[in-house]
């Protein structure tokens, strides 16, 4: 199901406010329904194309590599470091473990004492049946937001 010009303008106005600055085409965008505890059943909105993160990541990869080439020329000298006399070949490049992206939770449905176990998502997508610890399975309309039925 496609989100409708409509739904996205209304969605932006209400998440950035009156004076918010709204843009007219709808960015690429996920929902992601999660089960868990607090909340119970969690709609979280992944949407792509945003500028400013990548910005900051170009900057503190700019940043990250002339650090490590100050730091590396400094400990032998410039003229040392040019020649490549104090540099080591046994030296394994560590693997860059990226930071996790927070995304936005849109809503949640919350029970204290309810921990969901599972979610199953039938095949045209509208809805979910989400299993509990207490053995209860409850039908879920997905765009909708709402619990349709209850089962012990």
């Amino acid at each position: 199901m496609t989100t409708t010009q409509f739904d996205h303008l209304v969605t932006e106005s209400v998440r950035k406010g009156f004076y918010g600055a709204v843009k007219p085409a709808a960015p690429s965008s996920s929902l992601l329904v999660t089960t868990g505890c607090n909340p119970y059943v969690g709609y979280y909105h992944a949407s792509e194309g945003s500028s400013q993160q990548f910005l900051a990541e170009v900057v503190h990869a700019v940043a990250s590599k002339l650090m490590n080439f100050i730091s590396s020329y400094s400990a032998g000298g410039i003229v040392g470091g040019l020649m490549g006399f104090n540099q080591t070949k046994d030296q394994k490049p560590v693997p860059k473990i990226e930071p996790a992206t927070v995304l936005p939770l849109r809503f949640g449905l919350y029970d204290k004492r309810r921990q969901g176990t599972s979610i199953y998502l039938s095949p045209n997508k509208c809805l979910a049946a989400v299993t509990d610890a207490f053995g209860r399975v409850i039908l879920f309309d997905v765009f909708k937001g709402i619990a349709v039925r209850m089962w012990k």
